[in-house]
């Protein structure tokens, strides 16, 4: 058999174990690790999760953007100090554009504050 059969096979065999429902092999109670003292679960209600999940994504994108301007920055002085005009061009790129997904983050941010404050449903806690 030749190789690309056998991984052929292989992957069909992987894609069917993955489609064939598993036996649970324990009765685990979800509930019982999600309490907060004696209050249920805080991610019964789908907005408590999309409130949670905006904000940490908000954080990890200007964790990237903070991470992609120094980048940026390296890779234009990197080609300053070896005089190459498509490193510094480059550099100038990543810094542009690091900035403006900067500029639509605050702005999503200052958008749903000011639809907060309009219609005064607090959308993010």
């Amino acid at each position: 058999m030749r190789w690309q059969s056998k991984a052929g096979l292989s992957l069909l065999l992987s894609f069917w174990r993955l489609m064939v429902a598993q036996p649970a092999l324990a009765d685990v109670d979800v509930d019982k690790y999600f309490l907060v003292g004696d209050s249920p679960s805080p991610f019964t209600n789908v907005a408590y999760l999309v409130n949670h999940l905006y904000k940490v994504l908000l954080v990890f994108g200007g964790v990237l953007i903070f991470l992609f301007i120094i980048f940026g920055g390296l890779m234009y002085i990197k080609g300053a100090g070896q005089e190459r005009s498509d490193d510094v061009n480059k550099g100038q790129k990543v810094i542009t554009w690091s900035i403006i997904g900067f500029l639509i983050l605050f702005s999503a941010y200052w958008i749903i504050q000011i639809i907060q404050l309009i219609t005064g449903v607090p959308i993010l806690g």
